[in-house]
């Protein structure tokens, strides 16, 4: 199933997305699907602004974020093949789009204000402000899919279109994982800032166990090196 998908747990960044994304399946001749992180009595009127397919994201575990729904939504798209996706440029959205784009090896521009579609060379054609908004850089995506994140405000929002037909759809959350899966990585973390943090003390190779190169060289006293221990320690998370 080609077409153009959009990402969202906004609703007014969900219907902007739906606005361009509509405009773009119309020159294409595709569908819209939207996936959609809200409650469900929220996304029955997408279909009204455009969407030919509202997918809902099923609520998560409480302790679950929102990227965990990468991986479903990676697979559905190798399943059904989108022409493009796109996401809202918010520090989550962004973050999303690229863990999407590296799992399907797909092309990805960031914050584009302006998104057209090139029928003789098949292509989508990205606009984005560089150099603090000085400069603008166009940008071609052939591939395929193509992702993209776009700022919020950038486009209107959808306004509602009467008597459409689509369906919808649920879109099973992963499952969480478990407490101690979780402890245990943390562990991990923790114990691998402290063997750093000890390496930082004793250096490497120079014959000393406690003292650093650099504290040799320059005979800091040990309540220096205690110091520069414990602020070690703090860049790492181990000490509060």
């Amino acid at each position: 199933m080609a077409g153009v998908w959009i990402v969202s747990d906004n609703r007014g960044h969900a219907l902007e997305l739906l606005n361009i994304g509509r405009q773009l399946a119309t020159k294409i001749g595709t569908r819209v699907s939207a996936f959609l992180c809200q409650e469900r009595k929220e996304i029955e009127d997408y279909v009204n602004y455009g969407a030919d397919e509202v997918v809902l994201l099923s609520s998560l575990d409480a302790e679950q974020p929102q990227e965990d729904f990468v991986p479903p939504i990676s697979e559905e798209a190798r399943k059904g093949e989108p022409d493009l996706i796109l996401l809202p440029a918010t520090p989550r959205g962004k973050n999303m789009a690229a863990l999407i784009a590296s799992r399907l090896n797909a092309g990805l521009v960031s914050a584009c204000v302006a998104i057209d579609f090139d029928e003789k060379e098949n292509s989508f054609v990205m606009e984005r402000l560089i150099y603090g908004g000085a400069g603008l850089q166009k940008v071609t995506c052939s591939t395929r899919p193509a992702l993209a994140t776009i700022p919020p405000k950038t486009f209107e929002a959808a306004k509602p279109l009467p008597e459409r037909q689509g369906r919808i759809r649920e879109l099973p959350a992963p499952a969480p994982e478990s407490q101690g899966h979780r402890e245990k990585g943390k562990r991990k973390r923790g114990e691998r800032h402290l063997r750093s943090a000890r390496r930082y003390l004793r250096g490497q190779g120079n014959g000393e166990k406690r003292r650093p190169a650099h504290c040799a060289a320059t005979g800091r006293s040990p309540r220096r090196r205690n110091r520069l221990y414990e602020t070690h320690l703090r860049r790492t998370s181990l000490v509060a």
